[in-house]
């Protein structure tokens, strides 16, 4: 019996509490939640990658990929611009569009349900996307385009 009962005691003391289950089913929730917002970000690179890649000329390319930023995350409107300092209007946010060849900026909505983290983290890859584009095809301004898929 006092066998059975220090084994009992054992178990319990091994067990988590009822605290340590919570914390571990939060930072799950938290790690899917972050692994949602990466999946949604990659969808969306891949298919600005595909607007840049495969578009006519890159006005035209940048505002399909305005239109795809826009519906993404939930903002009214996106637009885009390659110029070498921001011109953001009101209520807009500026996220730089890193490039060696042609620096450009990313506006859209202040509210937008992106933050800025999620935001720079998809500049970077369309930065480099819009490098691509060949020299001929570059323009200065891409007009602000609704939230259209």
């Amino acid at each position: 019996m006092r066998r059975v009962e220090a084994q009992r005691a054992e178990a319990e003391a091994r067990a988590p509490s009822a605290g340590a289950l919570a914390r571990s089913a939060a930072e799950a929730e938290s790690r899917a939640e972050l692994a949602a917002a990466r999946e949604r970000e990659a969808e969306l690179i891949a298919d600005a990658a595909s607007a840049i890649l495969a578009g006519h000329s890159l006005p035209a390319r940048m505002q399909k990929v305005a239109g795809l930023i826009a519906t993404a995350t939930g903002a009214g409107t996106a637009r885009m611009a390659l110029e070498t300092a921001p011109s953001a209007h009101e209520g807009e946010r500026a996220i730089r569009l890193p490039s060696s060849a042609q620096p450009g900026w990313l506006y859209v909505p202040s509210d937008c349900r992106f933050s800025q983290a999620e935001l720079e983290r998809i500049a970077g890859p369309l930065g480099r996307l819009i490098e691509e584009v060949p020299r001929s095809a570059t323009s200065r301004w891409c007009e602000p385009t609704p939230g259209v898929g």
